[in-house]
């Protein structure tokens, strides 16, 4: 607004000058710098007043904003005045140890955990009354199989199995056993090849079956009732009449030896011989 009305003095001043060049005499001399000079003063003076005019009108304009600035300040300040104002959360303020006098050296270099106390209403936890299920006991460890040399028995229980001797063959080996029955009781027996197996030192399986080499065999395992005292061997009639044979390669320089088992034999169970091929 100042320099509204700084402006409009200069445009009456200006006015006053060009008024006072048309009316001096000296200037009548001089026509024609007479009128540049009325000319560029009047020029100046409507410059000047034009200025005035927009000078005015801004500090109009200035002056309806600041109103309508204050108009919104003050609704604001009542609003904030009828509702009252949210406390903001605490924020804690952190003091330096060394403000408050405390070596940093003494401080642990760890925060302890913070323990949340229990409520003292919480229920009790229920505990299992069930009691534990007894576990199986471990299985029992199986006996080694006892090793026998040829002539020497396998008893148990009264009950005897002996490798009476062995015969060399083209083939292999023939077998003579003996079974004796040393208890008071009569024994039933089930006897046959499906009794025996048979492998080498280099652990290959090796065929053992009852029969004479040529033609006929035991094929069927062979029932019998064995009194007190008594004994039979596979050679007999009744029982197969026939040696167990192990068929093997005879000319093979690495099998040294035979393994015989028995198996499933009443009351003494399981029992292996040992067989040097020793022959060639």
């Amino acid at each position: 607004m100042l320099s509204g009305v700084i402006a409009l003095i200069v445009a009456l001043v200006g006015l006053v000058a060009a008024i006072s060049a048309l009316l001096s005499e000296e200037l009548n001399k001089n026509k024609k710098l007479k009128y540049i000079l009325v000319t560029t003063l009047f020029a100046l003076t409507i410059y000047a007043m034009l200025g005035s005019i927009v000078a005015l009108s801004n500090s109009e304009s200035a002056t309806s904003r600041e109103q309508e600035l204050r108009a919104t300040i003050m609704s604001l300040e009542t609003q904030a005045a009828i509702s009252p104002p949210t406390p903001a959360a605490a924020i804690p303020t952190i003091v330096p140890t060394a403000a408050i006098g405390v070596s940093t050296d003494t401080l642990p270099t760890t925060m302890p955990a913070t323990v949340t106390p229990e409520s003292p209403m919480a229920p009790p936890i229920a505990t299992s009354t069930l009691e534990p299920k007894p576990t199986a006991p471990p299985p029992t460890p199986q006996p080694a199989i006892a090793d026998f040399g040829v002539g020497q028995p396998a008893s148990k229980d009264g009950v005897e199995l002996t490798l009476l001797d062995t015969a060399p063959e083209v083939g292999g080996i023939a077998l003579n056993w003996q079974l004796k029955n040393n208890t008071d009781t009569n024994l039933a027996f089930n006897y046959g090849s499906q009794n025996f197996s048979a492998r080498d030192n280099l652990g290959r399986p090796v065929a053992a079956r009852f029969w004479d080499g040529r033609v006929f065999s035991c094929v069927s395992p062979v029932k019998f009732l064995l009194e007190p005292g008594k004994s039979i061997r596979n050679m007999d009639n009744g029982v197969c009449g026939h040696a167990l044979r192990l068929n093997f390669d005879v000319a093979d320089a690495k099998i040294t030896e035979i393994i015989i088992t028995a198996s499933d034999i009443p009351r003494i169970g399981k029992a292996q011989w040992r067989i040097p091929v020793n022959f060639r």
